[in-house]
């Protein structure tokens, strides 16, 4: 049976670590290095622009082998996606919609552990091309989300890490080159020196003592959201001013609420899409015309800023996976959209 879906959509090698909470945050996650130096070369060349992107995300709901227990609605994902626009919207770079399937599988919904690469390389037979891909499960080995690696093009989210967590909008931040806002803390200082060679390498995110966890010297006051310890920066001082609210931390375990990036954040994550290409490729150009295609599989995925018009000589068929996403599409009559077993979605969409 063919599937044409139409929206019109109103809103327009270092380590992180985690520490033992009953649901843990995101696991071990590698840094791509030269990925990172290059991105660092590029911010330093520079100079801040407003931006304007759309970048193209495509998301895959976990089930059982049998097609039950799974690990979102597609309400619940509009809802993540709609808090991931919102959360980056203010750095001009917006989210493209470009649909969700379904993976059947047991094992990927309950047992994988991000941790365990061959576990990991479960998701690789599953992804979109051109998009950054989300995994939601129900389940991730104890953990809210994983990124697999920080840059990265795409990551997962535990049922777990739904909703106040903001998980998703964390890990799609990872995948961006973001870090924890509490990475190497032990050797950060809170006045900010070397603050763009430590820690997280933003010098506008407070120093943060989360990494001191589990020492006595770290503890928190009654109400929670509070850091009241005695822990020790890099050059002795203990006068910590947390990043409670940063999307990018951990204070959410003790009841903070993630709300805000800063400007530095930003910067970080515009110098990663403009020079990792597994993420260029995810960005759209203003306009597309789409023309002279005859495809009866595998994908075809277009996102454009203002506009899309297809031209005369277009057909979909077969098994073929299409998206549409602009805030304009224009269809010419010569389109053939016939799927048999695949979809295309048109979707109006953008952020202005």
């Amino acid at each position: 049976m063919k599937k044409i879906f139409l929206f019109t959509v109103i809103s327009f090698k270092v380590y992180t670590t985690i520490f033992g909470q009953a649901i843990k945050e995101c696991g071990n996650i590698p840094i791509d290095t030269s990925a990172y130096l290059a991105a660092e070369s590029y911010g330093l060349q520079r100079a801040p622009l407003a931006v304007s992107r759309l970048v193209k995300v495509y998301f895959h709901i976990c089930r059982n082998d049998n097609g039950s227990n799974e690990a979102a609605t597609n309400e619940e994902v509009e809802i993540e996606f709609n808090m991931m626009v919102s959360k980056y919207s203010s750095n001009g770079l917006c989210f493209a919609n470009m649909g969700s399937n379904f993976i059947n599988s047991t094992d990927i919904n309950y047992n994988l552990d991000p941790d365990v690469q061959s576990n990991a390389d479960w998701l690789l037979p599953f992804l979109v091309p051109n998009c950054v891909n989300i995994f939601i499960h129900q389940e991730l080995a104890g953990y809210r989300g994983n990124a697999y690696g920080i840059p990265n093009n795409f990551c997962s989210v535990s049922r777990e890490g739904l909703g106040a967590a903001k998980s998703m909008t964390h890990e799609i931040g990872h995948d961006f080159g973001l870090m924890h806002t509490h990475t190497g803390c032990g050797s950060t200082y809170i006045s900010g020196a070397l603050c763009s060679s430590n820690g997280d390498r933003v010098c506008d995110t407070p120093a943060d003592p989360y990494c001191f966890e589990e020492n006595t010297c770290f503890s928190t006051n009654a109400s929670g959201c509070g850091y009241i310890g005695s822990c020790e920066d890099a050059g002795g001082a203990s006068n910590w001013s947390p990043p409670y609210n940063n999307i990018m931390s951990y204070w959410y375990n003790y009841g903070c609420s993630r709300t805000t990036f800063t400007a530095g954040q930003f910067a970080r994550v515009n110098s990663f899409v403009d020079t990792y290409n597994p993420l260029m490729i995810t960005t759209s150009p203003n306009t597309v015309t789409y023309n002279n295609v005859n495809a009866n599989s595998g994908f075809q995925m277009r996102s454009a800023i203002s506009s899309i018009s297809t031209g005369n000589s277009v057909t979909l068929n077969g098994s073929v996976v299409a998206g549409f996403v602009s805030p304009s599409i224009f269809v010419a009559p010569g389109l053939i959209a016939a799927p048999s077993t695949g979809e295309i979605i048109f979707r109006a969409s953008g952020c202005n």
